[in-house]
């Protein structure tokens, strides 16, 4: 566990920005489908502890890019992701609160499409390695 952890730290701490989001956006997903499958309370196949813990780590990155917008020099995009990443963050709040997956697979959808496109505008060069 512990040459995984230095791993990822040294994958982190030499990751260019750009690099750093994308990878905020693969956890997120990863902490969705998790929570996905642990808040099936319902059909008993779950664990609600692991649902929480998924879907507040999830909060907290939507949380996280949310706060990392830079509306001044973003403009009208900037805004938008805000209000998109308001309104994923209200769905996953939702979810945690009923302990269900309901509101999940849009949140999933909505976060994979904003990740494909950021990671298309990287691979252009649209997005700055400093920003």
């Amino acid at each position: 566990m512990e040459h995984r952890n230095h791993y990822i730290a040294q994958t982190v701490n030499t990751a260019s920005p750009a690099h750093l989001v994308t990878m905020l956006y693969d956890r997120l997903l990863l902490a969705i489908r998790r929570a996905t499958i642990e808040c099936d309370v319902e059909n008993q196949s779950g664990n609600t502890e692991v649902c929480h813990n998924e879907l507040v780590r999830a909060q907290r990155i939507v949380e996280e890019l949310r706060f990392g917008l830079d509306e001044e020099n973003g403009g009208e995009i900037a805004s938008n992701l805000r209000s998109i990443y308001n309104y994923c963050h209200e769905l996953l709040v939702t979810a945690n609160i009923a302990k269900s997956a309901n509101g999940l697979k849009d949140v999933e959808v909505i976060i994979t499409d904003i990740r494909e496109m950021w990671v298309e505008n990287v691979d252009r060069g649209a997005v700055l390695a400093s920003s």
